[in-house]
């Protein structure tokens, strides 16, 4: 009996059980084909995609190496500016800014020495504490190089608060202070003497920043992001610049492929020192641009209004993208133009060893370029730009004095170049990953000066990131360069009648080693120059040399 009835009960169950599978097939099928819809990926820059559901909720992931999966790619409209030839260029090693760029994010201690007398430590902290997250960094290096008086230091101090109010706010506070100090060594020290003090450089920053964003709408479709920093410089040889920049950038869904952005940008600087009085400017720029989509073509276009020395100007922006292919390939025109003030903040980022500029002039620069992209889903990531470029007010840098040891600042109005973009990317899987870029320039007309004194020409950089076993780390950088022209000073006049002259060609690389003994704990070692190049990116101030520099590096916050 009991047989019977554990029969039947096994039958009641079994039939019961069917009936469910055969309820719920549908919404099994339903569930599968709603897997097949594609996650829309916004590629915001080179292999560091962002998945955006709605306005409200970001997340940002790196892509996996060798990824072959399927998305549908959107390109937004990032504000592509080529990389002026008018670049800083750090006379300090640059195996130490390699090393720089390798730094894991959270706390950590790294200290090191080195062959060229030269200190260096590195501390950071974070903390986070339900929506409010705190900051700090600390940075110190120091050289000393063979040549009489050839010596800097650098020590930067800085601090960030960021405030999440809410799931459509965040508030953002940084603060610093920096000082970089350098030796005016490029004379002959068996013709000329000066004091410690005549060759002193050094340039202190104090920095406030604050930043305020939001986002309204159930997709996320206006935005507004004021942001505000404030500067001030006080140099040897009592020269004080004062800095503001406001930005007040905003953006409206007209539709679902359609966007109206703009932007109110106001820089201010103001110099004061007690040989050349008193020099200010003020710029003010308005871009106001719309972008949409149609079928595979994205596009941009408007006009910036600006103000700047009592000039106004209306300046055209375009941006045409067209995708030939599934398979990543896109081509690409467009027109740029990107103004900014020559303060001497920025002036003394790209040669350290100059004098104050005579005016605070707006320096403009207008790119006509065609172009094309290609980005492989297997990790290899191309782009190729060409057109022209037309400089406006760029500055230039020639020896002054008797003996040639300070740069003087000159204003071209009008300068025009053809110019040449391009760089590589590919990311084999975790543990290689390759990058580079050139560009080039060829000037064409000039109406101001001669030559395009103290500009480089062709600048050509590269990077391998290698990881051979998992606690190590081996990264190799090069960068190769065709020397600017200069002009010689006879009897402290500029030029003196000689010609102008090209300095040498010239090549730098570097090493960094990495091998970490724990999760706390790391060993490190920073190779610099390593071919011994003797070259001079501004004429009279020879290099440092090969040097090296090594140390430990202590993560907090990390079990063993």
């Amino acid at each position: 009996m009991k047989e019977i009835l554990f029969g039947r009960f096994k039958l009641t169950c079994t039939y019961t059980f069917l009936c469910m599978i055969l309820t719920l097939k549908p919404y099994l099928l339903d569930a599968q084909a709603n897997k097949q819809n594609k996650e829309q990926i916004n590629i915001t820059s080179s292999f560091k995609p962002s998945i955006v559901k709605t306005g409200k909720i970001e997340f940002e992931a790196k892509v996996p190496a060798k990824d072959t999966s399927r998305y549908l790619f959107k390109y937004p409209f990032e504000s592509f500016v080529f990389s002026s030839t008018v670049s800083p260029f750090s006379i300090k090693p640059l195996s130490y800014t390699h090393g720089e760029n390798q730094e894991l994010s959270g706390a950590h201690i790294k200290l090191g020495y080195g062959s060229l007398s030269s200190p260096f430590s590195s501390l950071s902290w974070t903390s986070r504490k339900d929506k409010l997250f705190y900051s700090a960094n600390f940075d110190h290096f120091s050289a000393r190089g063979n040549l009489p008086d050839q010596k800097l230091s650098s020590t930067a101090l800085s601090a960030n608060l960021k405030n999440r109010l809410n799931e459509n706010q965040t508030f953002l506070f940084d603060l610093g202070f920096e000082q970089q100090a350098f030796r005016l060594y490029g004379f002959d020290h068996g013709l000329f003497s000066f004091s410690p003090n005549d060759l002193k450089q050094i340039f202190n920053i104090m920095h406030l920043g604050t930043t305020y964003q939001q986002v309204s709408g159930n997709e996320g479709q206006t935005t507004l992001s004021p942001h505000l920093e404030v500067d001030y410089l006080f140099a040897s040889r009592k020269t004080n610049e004062f800095s503001l920049f406001f930005s007040m950038p905003a953006s409206l869904s007209l539709s679902g492929d359609v966007y109206l952005k703009t932007q109110l940008d106001i820089s201010s600087s103001f110099l004061t020192d007690t040989i050349k009085g008193n020099r200010n400017n003020v710029l003010f720029a308005v871009p106001v641009n719309m972008e949409g989509k149609l079928g595979k073509l994205q596009w941009m276009g408007g006009f910036t209004t600006t103000m700047g020395g009592k000039k106004f100007s209306l300046l055209p922006n375009m941006d045409l993208r067209y995708d030939l292919n599934s398979k990543g390939v896109r081509m690409n025109a467009g027109i740029h133009n990107e103004l900014r003030l020559n303060s001497l903040k920025r002036l003394y980022g790209i040669n350290p060893f100059l004098l104050s500029p005579d005016s605070i002039s707006v320096n403009r620069k207008s790119d006509y370029f065609i172009g094309m992209d290609w980005l492989n889903p297997k990790g290899l990531q191309l782009n190729f730009k060409l057109g022209v470029t037309h400089f406006y007010n760029v500055p230039l840098f020639v020896n002054t004095g008797f003996s040639e040891k300070q740069f003087k600042v000159l204003q071209e109005s009008f300068l025009s170049s053809f110019h040449l973009a391009g760089g590589i990317e590919y990311v084999m899987d975790e543990r290689l990953k390759f990058g580079s870029e050139i560009q080039y320039y060829h000037f064409l007309r000039q109406d101001g000066y001669d030559n395009p004194y103290g500009l480089l020409p062709l600048e050509f950089k590269a990077n391998v990131s290698w990881r051979p076993l998992d606690p190590m780390t081996i990264g190799l950088n090069a960068y190769v360069w065709r020397g600017g022209m200069a002009l010689p000073v006879v009897s402290g006049n500029v030029g003196g009648g000689f010609p102008p002259f090209r300095l040498k060609d010239a090549a730098d690389i570097g090493a960094h080693v990495e091998y970490k003994l724990n999760k706390k704990w790391a060993l490190w070692v920073d190779l610099n120059n390593i071919a011994n190049v003797r070259y001079q990116r501004w004429n009279k101030y020879e290099s440092f040399g090969f040097g090296f520099m090594g140390g430990i590096k202590y993560i907090f916050n990390q079990s063993k």
